[in-house]
């Protein structure tokens, strides 16, 4: 039987790698702070995604082939895959650490004491909570 999760992660492995791979120049010495930022987040998110997808669909459908029994054990030395999947996780969080510096660093330094790291995505325009309620404030006032 065709495994074409195997066909299909070996050429996707291959472009995260490239990709992530032409991140590297600008995350060690982009010109701007917020270009940094941003190409480091962005190459922690594709490795960290190039190595799920590795782990996932090389290395698994390989060693399935091979052995399945060799994966059950694997599997239960690390507890399933929970804990392997935290691990990615974490990666993705510092990638998405990394981007929103990025959009915080963007905003002029004279506005920035106005929002955080989380906040920062929604600049300028604010939350969309934030702007509702201003909506719906206004029109209960011109009742």
């Amino acid at each position: 039987m065709i495994d074409w999760n195997l066909i299909t992660s070996v050429p996707a492995v291959l472009a995260l790698a490239l990709v992530a791979r032409g991140f590297i120049p600008f995350s060690s010495r982009a010109g701007s702070e917020e270009l940094r930022l941003f190409s480091l987040g962005m190459l922690w998110m594709i490795a960290t995604f190039m190595l799920r997808t590795a782990y996932w669909g090389v290395v698994r459908s390989t060693v399935l082939a091979i052995d399945p029994d060799l994966w059950r054990g694997w599997s239960e030395i690390v507890d399933g895959p929970d804990h392997v999947n935290a691990l990615f996780n974490i990666g993705f969080m510092v990638g998405g650490f990394y981007i929103l510096r990025g959009f915080y660093v963007m905003i002029p330094a004279e506005e920035r004491h106005n929002w955080s790291v989380i906040s920062a995505p929604f600049y300028p325009g604010g939350w969309c909570v934030r702007r509702l309620t201003r909506l719906l404030s206004q029109k209960w006032r011109q009742r």
